[in-house]
């Protein structure tokens, strides 16, 4: 029969996975967070957007502040119908 030995305490388990990070690889993994980032507001701004303006019920809804020449960006809430 045999029996297990217990780790000791005094050996440390290697770590899976630790990368070591260099300074200037860190800087290159901000610049890259960076550029996704601008990049996705970017898609959003240029894209998306004016593809949900294109949907009908966003269209309606802009055509009939146009057609009454109200400007949605200077609009408050108290001055909206119930």
């Amino acid at each position: 029969m045999q029996t297990k030995s217990k780790p000791s305490l005094e050996s440390k388990p290697k770590p899976i996975l630790t990368p070591e990070v260099k300074p200037e690889s860190s800087r290159l993994v901000r610049a890259i967070h960076s550029l996704i980032a601008i990049a996705v507001v970017v898609i959003l701004w240029l894209v998306f957007l004016p593809w949900l303006a294109d949907r009908p019920v966003v269209r309606k809804h802009v055509d009939f502040l146009n057609d009454r020449r109200i400007n949605a960006s200077a609009m408050f809430y108290t001055e909206l119908e119930p």
